[in-house]
């Protein structure tokens, strides 16, 4: 997807160059395009071409008003989506962890995600988790297959202790590298009875959500990333427009947006998404207005 207007010229630029060299490979073969049957056609000029012109048309349709936004609430429950989902299938959180293997950039290690990951995630709503580990915490969940009936695991007095043990760790570990966590616990009293008790309720809370929800597979996570270029573009939000407003510099905006928000947090997806919906601004021709 074609994110911004410097990458538009960019595209129409190469879309010129692959016509003009197309035009010239005919030419030289002494064949005439127009003429020639399409199955007969040099195949990767043709594809080259047409992917450049489909992306150059879905960006004009986008900033021009002729394609509706997507609805953003739709993306907002994601983090309870997944906790659900892991519910109605019976799976512990060594069940997800075991079987969801992390890495960012092939072929470097792939790392072994941990059950106190996953505590962190659920506590919060996934909402201090990068993009990049729900969408592979949510296709783990998503390829597991159900068990005959659910696993309350928290009801089990073994599973309680293993889930208090879990979450010192958790703890310990979130306190030693300073993460945003580290406030958070702090908020709730720095104990580890009020963290069992409180994400014990939030699981009771959605067990009773299980006979109601939408599928995980009804559900394209990557979308959302996608969704959010699509309200900058359409709402006509520069880069410094939007950063400002979200709170955070532009260039790691930009950055978000290049790398599909692989590395954003969940929360600082919905941060975005509240702006892009209700922020005021005045539209801007420009994507960048990074001068003062």
């Amino acid at each position: 997807m074609i994110i911004n207007e410097e990458c538009y010229e960019g595209c129409k630029q190469s879309l010129s160059k692959w016509e003009s060299e197309y035009a010239e490979f005919m030419k030289a073969k002494g064949l005439n395009l127009d003429s020639l049957p399409e199955g007969e056609r040099n195949g990767s000029f043709e594809h080259e071409i047409r992917l450049l012109q489909e992306d150059i048309s879905y960006y004009e349709a986008v900033t021009s008003g002729k394609i509706k936004l997507p609805d953003l609430n739709q993306f907002k429950v994601f983090g309870e989506s997944i906790i659900l989902e892991r519910l109605a299938k019976g799976l512990t959180y060594s069940d997800v962890a075991s079987n969801c293997q992390l890495t960012e950039n092939d072929p470097l290690p792939r790392r072994q995600l941990r059950d106190v990951e996953i505590i962190g995630c659920e506590i919060f709503d996934y909402r201090p988790a990068t993009f990049y580990l729900m969408l592979s915490i949510a296709n783990t969940i998503k390829e597991a297959s159900s068990k005959e009936t659910l696993l309350r695991a928290l009801e089990l007095p073994s599973a309680r202790g293993q889930l208090e043990a879990d979450l010192v760790t958790w703890r310990d570990g979130c306190l030693k590298r300073k993460t945003s966590f580290k406030l958070d616990w702090q908020n709730h009293g720095d104990s580890m009875q009020n963290w069992c008790n409180e994400l014990e309720a939030k699981l009771a809370i959605y067990n009773q959500k299980l006979e109601s929800r939408a599928p995980l597979e009804s559900s394209n996570f990557a979308d959302f990333s996608e969704a959010l270029v699509m309200w900058r573009l359409g709402k006509k939000w520069s880069y410094k427009q939007l950063a400002e407003q979200v709170g955070i510099e532009w260039i790691e905006l930009w950055h978000h947006e290049k790398n599909s928000y692989y590395g954003a947090t969940f929360g600082a997806m919905l941060r975005i998404a509240e702006v892009v919906e209700h922020g005021v601004h005045v539209p801007s021709d420009t994507s960048f207005e990074t001068d003062n």
